[in-house]
């Protein structure tokens, strides 16, 4: 009888460290940023943004498609090989960004800059395209559609699936270098949150582009 007691004590003490030690983990463990809603911001962005560019080259014939407003302006075709191209990059980018440790030192750094990338889609200043120029890597405009297509897809999927904290990840832009980012502007560090911001953002810039192809006075009817 005496043992049996013996052993219940030992026990309560036992239960009573563990549980002291795992409130104590838990108090340690940091909070997740990156919430549902911001999960659910970026999977509406990018199902929108496809939706709309789908119904823009919908039944578009060659003519429409290959058609430019002058020899310097890209053509719908070449507008949605772009498109293909840099989601390509963003998709990526946010591979290697998440498959690194997290950053969580640059979390300030961020905050509250997703204003910033949202309102891309209607900056006018003009970025060199560089090696996302387009040129004619699609044989046919079928091709095309399927390939933004594909990597929308790729792109949805790794956003609706991924358990990452997206505000804990991070992808830079040219700086000078130093280890607290100190000479960074704000478009220099963006989270994975913001990567996908610019993302859905850079669509939407171009999908402005390919409706004012086709507002052309001489834009072809068939």
């Amino acid at each position: 009888m005496k043992n049996n007691r013996k052993l219940l004590l030992l026990l309560a003490a036992l239960f009573t460290s563990f549980w002291g030690i795992s409130q104590q983990s838990n108090k340690t463990q940091p909070a997740v940023l990156w919430t549902v809603q911001d999960k659910e911001v970026l999977i509406k962005g990018l199902e929108r943004t496809r939706y709309e560019l789908l119904k823009e080259i919908n039944g578009l014939s060659e003519k429409q498609w290959s058609f430019k407003e002058d020899s310097s302006r890209w053509s719908i075709l070449e507008i949605v090989e772009h498109l293909v191209l840099q989601n390509e990059s963003y998709r990526s980018e946010m591979r290697t960004a998440l498959g690194q440790p997290e950053l969580p030192q640059f979390v300030e750094k961020t905050k509250g800059n997703d204003s910033v990338f949202i309102k891309y889609a209607t900056d006018t200043l003009k970025a060199d395209a560089g090696f996302l120029t387009p040129i004619d890597r699609f044989c046919n405009t079928e091709k095309a559609a399927l390939a933004f297509n594909k990597v929308q897809d790729l792109l949805i999927d790794m956003v609706t699936n991924s358990n990452k904290d997206f505000r804990k990840h991070f992808t830079f832009r040219n700086f000078v270098q130093d280890n607290h980012l100190s000479n960074a502007e704000k478009y220099n560090v963006r989270d994975m949150h913001q990567l996908m911001l610019t993302c859905i953002s850079h669509a939407d810039r171009h999908l402005q582009q390919l409706r004012k192809v086709k507002a052309h006075p001489i834009y072809p009817a068939l």
